[in-house]
């Protein structure tokens, strides 16, 4: 048995690319539960070690899982730029190809902004922390 627990955290996708690498295809179908956490939007920033191929090919690895019944992707806001429509597209089409979750959560840690377009579409539930109101 490679692992007891059917549950995974990996902060930063590159660690799931790594673990992904590490172990037979076939034992990602026992992944019950499985949350990353990721700054926003890597591959438009150009940060390493991520590009629009790696980022859509995790995110193909997760759409082949079989067992993944709760899929949490935490995205922290880090220094994001403004998305124009294609950069978007490329960012969160990926999210919304995963269709075999049963319970599917997108954590964006900021407010929603106003060139966010068509996030609320996805198969995902989008969730925002609660921030405070500022003191006037």
């Amino acid at each position: 048995m490679v692992y007891k627990l059917h549950v995974f955290s990996f902060k930063g996708f590159e660690a799931f690319l790594y673990f992904v690498k590490g172990i037979l295809p076939e034992r990602l179908n026992v992944i019950r539960l499985l949350e990353i956490q990721g700054i926003a939007f890597p591959f438009v920033t150009g940060m390493s070690p991520y590009s629009c191929d790696t980022w859509t090919q995790a995110w193909a690895i997760i759409a082949t899982m079989k067992g993944l019944s709760n899929l949490t992707v935490i995205i922290e806001p880090g220094n994001q730029p403004l998305l124009d429509a294609e950069e978007e597209a490329a960012y969160f089409g990926p999210l919304k190809q995963i269709q075999q979750v049963a319970n599917y959560e997108v954590r964006l840690n900021w407010e929603k902004k106003s060139w966010e377009r068509d996030l609320e579409s996805g198969p995902y539930r989008i969730t925002r922390p609660i921030l405070p109101s500022p003191i006037h």
